[in-house]
């Protein structure tokens, strides 16, 4: 990828817990753009979900929450001039978010956001 990498992983609160994944991915773009993409005009996207790449391609959903999350993201685009360029979907296993995503398994880390260049910590 082309540009600074910025990866966003959140450890989601107890409203989240029984939230099936497609939500708590797409909640995660919302509030990684929230967290890291202020100020810029020109936003990519890899995700390792595809409902959350589709839904985020076509700007909708069939799911109330999911469409919840996509009006957010839409009105922080507006809000911040900013328009996303690109979304791609990536393997988890080659998500560089997906480690950080995974840490408070083992860690007593409750609101980590890695920033950098994407690279797992050694």
């Amino acid at each position: 990828y082309d540009g600074e990498v910025m990866v966003f992983a959140k450890k989601f609160d107890e409203q989240f817990k029984l939230h099936h994944i497609n939500i708590k991915e797409t909640a995660a773009v919302y509030y990684g753009l929230s967290r890291l993409a202020k100020g810029l005009k020109s936003i990519s996207i890899v995700v390792d979900n595809t409902t959350t790449m589709y839904t985020l391609l076509k700007g909708y959903s069939r799911s109330f929450l999911l469409n919840e999350f996509i009006r957010r993201i839409q009105a922080f685009l507006k809000e911040n001039d900013a328009v996303i360029t690109s979304i791609e979907y990536i393997e988890s296993a080659e998500n560089p978010a997906d480690w950080w995503s995974r840490i408070w398994k083992t860690d007593s880390c409750d609101n980590c956001v890695g920033i950098g260049d994407g690279e797992r910590p050694h």
